[in-house]
């Protein structure tokens, strides 16, 4: 058989959208730059997108690399189902937001929100404006083999 992959190509690509909002979610952020970067095993970072917010506060949706759905189908399966993006978030009056671990799954459109915490008058007065918010658990747990 030339191929014997039950899997059509379409489960190896997850894709991602961005959604950016303010006042818990009551006001969506527009032309915020949003970076998408893969991290390698050794650490180092790979730009793949520079995307912009539009006026409802989402970017556009974009394909990215996830491993074959053949990882999650029974829970004998051992590895992950899903690959990890990093995500940087900017806009000016807002703290910036570097997100690790988003996950996106093959052949699956995730919608990632967040909501951005603007700066405040005594923050800059204060020299805090420009220190990252730093979100490290956004990684869904892995299936355990029985």
């Amino acid at each position: 058989m030339e191929n014997d992959s039950v899997f059509s190509e379409k489960e190896f690509e997850g894709k991602l959208k961005i959604s950016l909002s303010a006042a818990s979610g009551a006001l969506p952020i527009a032309d915020a730059a949003v970076q998408i970067k893969k991290i390698g095993d050794d650490g180092t970072r790979t730009l793949l997108y520079l995307l912009k917010t539009d006026s409802s506060g989402e970017t556009q949706t974009v394909a990215l690399a996830a491993p074959s759905a053949a990882l999650s189908a029974t829970p004998a399966q051992i590895g992950k189902s899903y690959t990890v993006y990093e995500v940087e978030i900017y806009k000016e009056g807002y703290y910036p937001i570097i997100a690790q671990n988003v996950a996106v799954f093959p052949g699956v459109t995730s919608l990632q929100p967040f909501t951005l915490q603007p700066v405040t008058e005594q923050d800059k007065l204060n020299g805090e404006w420009s220190r990252p918010i730093i979100i490290r658990d956004l990684e869904p747990n892995e299936l355990e083999g029985s």
